[in-house]
């Protein structure tokens, strides 16, 4: 009975270290995997007509809103979209509209001949609003970085954009903002054109002397 238990135990710790020595591959796995995502992701800005499933999207935005953030705030809106009439309707409204703004910026984006579009036609684009929060700007960005890191683990490009909330700033644009039904104190912070990419860009040069060991 002695023997029994000592050999029963020995199979026990065996099976136990085994479990250990497995997880830890697969988290040494995971974490390989979680790497390689962050340094193969690039912006796209050529994209294939087909929309993001939705399935697909459910699982990206999930990541997205699981991001750090401060006292759990969350402060964020997020809308999507891949009607391409309503993004249509926001790129034709901007070049016209832009075309005649005061801002040179804008003006000079909306004539341009090499004007892909405000979204480098993206056939999903998702909208995202702040509050003016102390810390949420970093929210969102910390929010944002999940989404576009995710979406690359899923097979979809990404290119988070700044202008296009400028241009839906526009008086004309005024309906189109109203749709994003955007809650009162927020603002449109950022625009991320997705889609499954077209393009394989290279990586920019990243300047390491930015990092500093300090003693």
């Amino acid at each position: 009975m002695k023997r029994f238990t000592i050999i029963t135990l020995a199979a026990v710790c065996l099976a136990f270290l085994a479990g250990c020595n497995e997880n830890g591959k697969k988290m040494q796995s995971n974490i390989n995997q979680t790497v390689e995502t962050i340094m193969a992701r690039r912006s796209i800005r050529a994209f294939k007509a087909d929309p993001v499933d939705h399935a697909t999207m459910d699982t990206i935005l999930k990541c997205a809103i699981n991001a750090p953030n401060a006292m759990n705030a969350q402060s964020w809106a997020i809308r999507v979209s891949d009607d391409s009439a309503f993004l249509a309707g926001i790129n034709d409204t901007f070049r016209e509209a832009g075309a005649k703004s005061k801002n040179a910026r804008m003006a000079a984006m909306a004539t341009s001949p090499n004007f892909k579009g405000l979204f480098y036609g993206a056939p999903t684009v998702v909208f995202i609003a702040t509050d003016d929060g102390r810390w949420s700007g970093f929210d969102c960005g910390m929010m944002c970085e999940n989404l576009m890191i995710s979406a690359k683990s899923c097979g979809v490009g990404t290119v988070a954009l700044g202008s296009p909330t400028d241009a839906l700033l526009l008086p004309e644009e005024a309906g189109y903002l109203a749709k994003l039904n955007i809650p009162e104190g927020y603002h449109l912070a950022l625009i991320i054109a997705m889609g499954y990419p077209h393009q394989s860009p290279e990586a920019k040069p990243r300047d390491a002397g930015k990092i500093q060991w300090i003693k």
